[in-house]
């Protein structure tokens, strides 16, 4: 995907990219394809019966603390608060390109306002907040994008970072024969999430909306919230170590 992979890349076997003009993926890792809601509905919070999850006032504030880490090139105290740390930033040697990525990461990340996160999907291992859609309305497409946060617990269950999209889309190619009902049809199947889990139906069949470039794809299951039983979603899935 296009945007500064800060963290880790994704398991090879998906690779799914997006132009930058549409879907700049900044951060901590590059997979693009959280959905946790549509144009009309937001999402109620999920909890796993095994642990009481955390708010997202609480996972706000280890974002909010990941930034000032950010702002201040605090390598040390951020990676106590990251999933798992970039090959630039665990390098001395590449300390210069680790800086100008935490920079990077606070200016993106600093104009995201906590009160439009309003969705959050939460377990024992991984939590999503994320804010409602925007519909993109225009003579060319029809469309909609949000912002994604997304972390993946310790064993103690504390929250860690480990992926940010700011301006995370999805984008439907208006054509001369396309029909107002046609493209809403297609805009609502596009974002439809049956299993909740963060991942759209439709990416996890590997069927792409239009301003999505794909090297790759793995299915998943999309009435299964986390298709190989590992215990993590399959939104949550690509970010994971090997």
């Amino acid at each position: 995907m296009v945007g500064l992979f800060f963290f880790f890349k994704p398991k090879p076997t998906t690779s799914i990219e997006q132009p930058a003009q549409n879907a700049p993926s900044i951060l901590l890792a590059s997979d693009s394809t959280a959905k946790e809601t549509s144009p009309t509905n937001g999402v109620a919070k999920v909890t796993d019966s095994n642990r009481a999850p955390k708010n997202s006032k609480t996972l706000w504030t280890v974002f909010e603390q990941y930034l000032v880490y950010a702002k201040n090139n605090d390598k040390a105290s951020l990676a106590t608060l990251s999933y798992k740390v970039s090959d630039a930033c665990a390098d001395p040697k590449q300390e210069k390109e680790c800086f100008a990525k935490m920079d990077a990461v606070y200016e993106i990340g600093s104009k995201l306002k906590e009160n439009d996160f309003v969705n959050i999907l939460e377990d024992s291992k991984q939590a999503i907040l994320s804010t409602n859609v925007t519909r993109i309305d225009s003579d060319s497409e029809l469309g909609a994008t949000k912002a994604t946060i997304i972390f993946i617990k310790d064993d103690k269950g504390n929250p860690r970072l480990a992926a940010l999209k700011p301006n995370e889309t999805w984008v439907i190619n208006r054509t001369s024969t396309s029909t107002v009902s046609t493209l809403e049809a297609k805009l609502e199947a596009t974002l439809k999430d049956t299993d909740n889990d963060g991942k759209t139906d439709e990416l996890e069949r590997c069927v792409f909306p239009d301003n999505y470039v794909v090297f790759a794809c793995e299915k998943t299951d999309p009435t299964k919230k986390d298709s190989n039983a590992n215990g993590y979603w399959d939104s949550v899935e690509s970010y994971l170590s090997k």
